[in-house]
């Protein structure tokens, strides 16, 4: 017979529905009671990660508005000085901590909380605008007396920029908070210097002879000497060039001059062994012997020696030259010649 008595799988099927429908209610009432939570951390994460960024472009405006203040600048216009630019700076280093002109204080101190002066905002047009406590303003259409004198800081003064705005979040649970940064940097001031000029000794103040003239050598009468004194008591010379060495007598056509001696040490030779063609001749530094001392340092006298092949004795015999010296301490300073005869 056929039977309409539900069967042991109906049952079943009718069971696991219910069991099903419970289990989505289940799955709803959580997500419901979780959600808030969730989104109450994500909210939580984006105001911190926000509220950090804030405090990070406030201290960076800070920072960087300090930094600037204490730069030297341009001469005559110290940066210290220019609190628009100063203000300017840190509003644009502030830009994502919404940094504006009214948070932006500036002023300078000579020790940790001992102020010396600040800059003052005031309104102009609807705008802040910026002057010094002590100086002149920093902007057209603002004007000030040019005899109020400007703010002059002492060495190691401080020039302080504090930076401080509200952070608002963007659900209004949180009420809005002040984000605050400070920073100071000594002052890099100008040191105005006048330069002093060098005094240099000059060879002819302090190089003399010290003879009259030119003396017959007493134990060869062939050599012609003189005695060159350096007075100078810091100046060291040396000898650069003998110019317009020129000798003449009857006996013109035997006299050679072979040597030229200086401290008892040759520093010119001539090594043909023959008269020139026509004096006077000119010895320069490089036709000096090679590696020759040619010095004449301070406080000190040297001999010059004429060394001629002979007759240099004869009383009708004239000697005359220029010595050129130059400075030791600066190549390029030659001194003017000294006469010898």
């Amino acid at each position: 017979m056929y039977s309409n008595a539900p069967g042991k799988g109906g049952i079943m099927v009718r069971f696991i529905s219910r069991i099903r429908k419970k289990q989505r209610a289940q799955a709803m009432v959580e997500f419901a009671l979780t959600l808030p939570v969730f989104l109450l951390a994500v909210w939580g994460v984006i105001e911190l990660s926000r509220f950090f960024l804030a405090y990070s472009s406030v201290y960076t405006a800070s920072r960087e508005a300090s930094r600037f203040a204490s730069s030297v600048g341009e001469l005559g216009e110290p940066n210290y000085l220019q609190c628009a630019e100063i203000a300017n700076v840190a509003v644009d280093m502030g830009f994502f901590g919404g940094v504006n002109f009214e948070d932006v204080i500036i002023f300078y101190e000579s020790s940790p909380g001992v102020i010396t002066g600040s800059c003052f905002r005031i309104a102009d047009a609807g705008k802040e605008k910026f002057i010094a406590l002590k100086g002149n303003c920093y902007d057209g259409s603002i004007t000030c007396s040019n005899t109020t004198p400007r703010y002059q800081p002492a060495f190691g003064d401080r020039v302080q920029v504090q930076v401080e705005t509200l952070y608002k979040p963007i659900v209004g649970i949180v009420p809005e908070m002040p984000v605050k940064a400070n920073n100071g940097r000594t002052i890099m001031m100008e040191i105005k210097r006048t330069p002093v000029p060098m005094i240099r000794e000059l060879c002819a103040d302090y190089v003399h002879f010290k003879q009259s003239g030119l003396q017959v050598d007493p134990s060869d009468s062939s050599i012609l000497y003189i005695e060159v004194l350096n007075e100078s008591s810091k100046s060291n010379f040396i000898v650069f060039a003998i110019e317009n060495i020129d000798w003449n007598s009857k006996y013109y056509d035997e006299v050679i001059l072979e040597t030229i001696n200086w401290d008892g040490n040759p520093i010119w030779l001539n090594e043909d062994g023959q008269a020139y063609e026509l004096p006077p001749i000119t010895i320069i530094e490089e036709s000096f012997y090679a590696g020759s001392l040619r010095n004449l340092l301070a406080k000190e006298t040297i001999k010059l020696e004429f060394d001629f092949s002979d007759k240099a004795n004869q009383s009708d015999f004239n000697l005359t030259f220029d010595l050129v010296l130059q400075n030791a301490s600066l190549p390029t300073d030659y001194c003017d010649p000294v006469a010898g005869n």
